[in-house]
């Protein structure tokens, strides 16, 4: 097939989450994976309730079509496209697009159903009846996804493993005998990505601008929201302790506020700046920039920054996450400190030297990990080659291959069925994914 033919296929990704200057991991995520896939196909981005500066703002940055829609009106969308790629549609969409056959791919890259069984345990209100009538919605909602998706991506081989037993207990794999020796032709990886353009920093904006922090300050970052599964309590306590004898250790947490005003703060940020406050840190040891950075000046943070820091607590969220805000990192060849347990911390973090690991809930590890870098130069010279050395596979351009490769070497028609089952639910099924999606932690993932 030529290069014209590729680019005639219609290919529509669909964001669930805001996008354009201000964006968090979903947004950054389908706008890039768009963009990408606008070097092959003709591509239409469709942004859940997108307004019009969010458009405008996409539009001028890059060469697809960038269009709104809602719960009600995307049938004109649906019309035009071949290809649907999305994580999350409601059922009335699913069998508008299945109607109309068209070949539909779920992005799995954030394990949604267990997020949201997490967010609920680690939350105030705890997980009760309620949350496991909603959670047991969501897995029939999921369970439609793979009985009426095509083709399915997710971020890792941890991911992988899980939604290959979801397909499983959901009877799917015994209807798809091509899959019992080449399962790459149902779940592929497409994994957050970064830009293949060498970051640049164009204005100081910690260093000698926010009081408190000096040019010879060594700076840790904590690059993405205090969810509550994470452990930002831990993080604070070390630097507190550290700073008594080391006055240059500063921690910065940036963007502690959701673009999305939606989202709500989570119970384990409450938590952290009210001790923050109560020990008088802030703006001694620890600073916390409020609003979520634009997407294009985030990096002058990241660049200023010495090394990023994250910990989080053991739970199932843990082991099958891909922390997006890693991506940034490595993006930024700035070395990472975290706990173990999840996918990028174990085997890319760890294994291939690109930061520090320690266990979960270690305070003295961690404090001992934070003073290794502050006092050893030639490790942090040996973490930065290890980063540039890893850069390129993590470029858009090669994340996505899998998705790629799956839309040019499948035709539009397919032949699945379209009849789907409705899921019952209290409040409603739309009315209680769109609460959750937008509660539950903007990946980011990637975080």
């Amino acid at each position: 097939m030529t290069e014209l033919k590729q680019l005639q296929k219609k290919v529509l990704v669909l964001s669930h989450d805001i996008a354009g200057k201000h964006m968090a991991g979903p947004g950054i995520r389908y706008v890039s994976i768009a963009d990408e896939l606008s070097k092959y196909f003709d591509v239409t981005l469709g942004l859940l309730d997108g307004e019009a500066d969010q458009i405008r703002d996409i539009s001028s940055s890059y060469s697809y079509k960038v269009q709104s829609y809602d719960d009600k009106d995307y049938k004109s969308l649906i019309d035009e496209a071949d290809y649907i790629f999305a994580q999350h549609i409601n059922p009335e969409m699913l069998s508008y697009i299945r109607a109309q056959n068209k070949r539909l791919i779920f992005d799995f890259y954030s394990p949604v159903p267990i997020e949201f069984m997490i967010y609920r345990y680690f939350s105030e209100t705890g997980y009760g009846k309620t949350e496991q009538q909603e959670l047991d919605n969501l897995i029939e909602l999921y369970k439609q996804y793979v009985t009426y998706g095509d083709y399915f991506v997710c971020s890792n081989n941890y991911q992988r493993d899980l939604w290959t037993g979801f397909f499983l207990a959901a009877g799917i794999l015994n209807k798809r005998p091509e899959t019992f020796t080449d399962l790459d032709q149902l779940i592929g990886l497409s994994p957050m990505g970064i830009d293949d353009q060498e970051p640049t920093h164009n204005k100081n904006v910690l260093r000698n601008v926010i009081p408190g922090i000096n040019q010879d300050d060594f700076i840790l970052i904590w690059t993405g929201g205090l969810w509550d599964w994470f452990d930002p309590l831990t993080v604070v306590k070390a630097v507190e302790q550290l700073h008594q004898s080391n006055p240059k250790i500063k921690l910065v947490f940036m963007g502690v506020k959701h673009p999305n005003s939606k989202v709500p703060a989570m119970s384990e940020a409450k938590k952290t700046l009210d001790y923050i406050k109560s020990q008088g840190l802030e703006s001694k040891c620890i600073f916390i920039l409020d609003q979520w950075m634009p997407f294009d000046e985030r990096i002058n943070y990241l660049l200023e920054a010495d090394a990023a820091i994250y910990m989080h607590k053991s739970s199932l969220e843990t082991r099958y996450s891909h922390r997006s805000r890693v991506l940034d990192h490595i993006y930024a060849e700035l070395p990472t400190i975290a706990s173990g347990g999840d996918y990028l911390g174990d085997e890319v973090v760890g294994n291939r030297g690109l930061g520090v690991v320690v266990e979960e809930d270690n305070h003295q590890a961690l404090t001992e990990a934070i003073n290794r870098l502050v006092q050893d130069d030639e490790l942090l010279k040996s973490i930065k080659s290890n980063i540039r050395s890893a850069k390129e596979e993590f470029f858009w351009e090669n994340t996505t291959k899998d998705l790629v490769s799956y839309i040019q070497e499948h035709e539009p028609v397919n032949h699945l069925p379209t009849k789907i089952k409705q899921v019952k639910a209290s409040g409603g099924v739309t009315f209680f994914l769109r609460r959750v999606i937008r509660k539950v932690k903007r990946r980011v993932l990637q975080g």
